[in-house]
């Protein structure tokens, strides 16, 4: 058996082995087992190798000089860890050392603080590392915890915002719901949150990813979630579509609560009443000027100085400016008292 390799008089095959024209075409004289072992001394050739290593070495050199702009980015990506730290850690003082803020409501709030400070401690850091790198360079067991913590943090900080609007759709709609609110049922609410976080999130680690997960993380240097469809469907779901179509719904109740108690509050009522006493309070007074109202009050001193010191008689007199006439028995007296005189 001979084996005999032809030279490459075309273009398009020397794309097939590592750029390298040469052993881009192969005639073969023998049988099959000729032709392998051909191809394999073929590939084991040092031209290959040196291919490599240049595709290497340009992609190194195009991170170099692209170096601007990796310290930008690095940069950017540090202060917003950072302002996510300080900003957690300051809400989460805040609610534990401030009385008034030691309220059932807050704790709730105080929740989504931890897991939000858990985002930028354990999954941020990681997460720059591999932005700026381009390529995960840490062992694949690392890449499981990483996507593992990823979903964690970040589904129960969904959650706990729908958590947050139940708690005030329950305290607009349920007229004893502040009353009956109390730890334990907060408590309740905060375990279903994590609950449910932790189940979506461990579930790769048990074994639901696709077979290519690891010689992604292997060969490709990508550390992504699982790519199994159906718990693509199954984690989109949970920690995304449904929690915000909840919330809205929630919100839009909350709304709509408000703007009818807006429209029927008890104070539009109470100004149709105050206009109406000042009609009310003038027939009073047209009455009192009549002549029977008059003989009545000359005939009963006492009703007289009783009705002159009630509040509403000065109210009446001020608003109206009504001066009662001098009666015709005090007008009779006053000119005897001048004739003795």
């Amino acid at each position: 058996m001979s084996v005999r390799i032809a030279p490459v008089t075309t273009e398009w095959p020397a794309v097939l082995v590592g750029a390298n024209p040469h052993y881009a075409s192969v005639l073969v004289e023998g049988d099959d087992t000729g032709h392998q072992d051909n191809w394999s001394s073929a590939q084991q050739d040092p031209w290959v190798a040196n291919d490599t290593t240049s595709m290497q070495a340009n992609l190194s050199q195009s991170w170099h000089e692209n170096l601007p702009v990796v310290i930008t980015v690095s940069l950017l990506l540090c202060l917003v860890i950072i302002a996510t730290v300080i900003g957690n850690i300051f809400v989460i003082a805040a609610i534990i050392w401030e009385r008034n803020l030691r309220t059932v409501s807050n704790y709730l709030v105080l929740s989504l603080a931890v897991a939000d400070l858990m985002v930028a401690c354990l999954v941020m850091p990681l997460g720059a590392v591999y932005e700026v790198t381009r390529e995960w360079r840490m062992p694949p067991e690392l890449c499981d915890v990483w996507t593992c913590c990823d979903v964690l943090c970040c589904t129960a900080s969904i959650l706990h915002l729908l958590a947050i609007a139940v708690d005030r759709y329950w305290a607009v709609t349920i007229v004893d719901y502040m009353r009956q609110r109390d730890v334990r049922k907060v408590g309740i609410m905060i375990f279903l949150v994590w609950s449910v976080a932790f189940v979506v999130s461990i579930a790769p680690i048990f074994g639901w990813k696709d077979k290519d997960s690891r010689s992604r993380v292997l060969h490709e240097k990508k550390c992504l979630v699982s790519q199994d469809a159906a718990y693509q469907v199954f984690a989109t779901c949970s920690s995304f579509y449904v929690p915000l179509i909840m919330i809205l719904l929630l919100y839009w109740r909350i709304f709509k609560v408000a703007r009818q108690r807006i429209r029927h509050k008890p104070g539009a009522k109470a100004v149709l009443i105050v206009h109406k006493e000042p009609s009310t309070s003038s027939a009073v007074a047209s009455n009192e000027n009549t002549p029977q109202h008059n003989a009545t009050v000359a005939s009963s001193p006492v009703r007289n100085s009783s009705n002159q010191s009630s509040p509403s008689n000065g109210m009446n007199k001020a608003m109206h400016g009504w001066h009662r006439p001098p009666s015709r028995a005090h007008e009779a007296r006053e000119e005897a008292r001048r004739g003795d005189d």
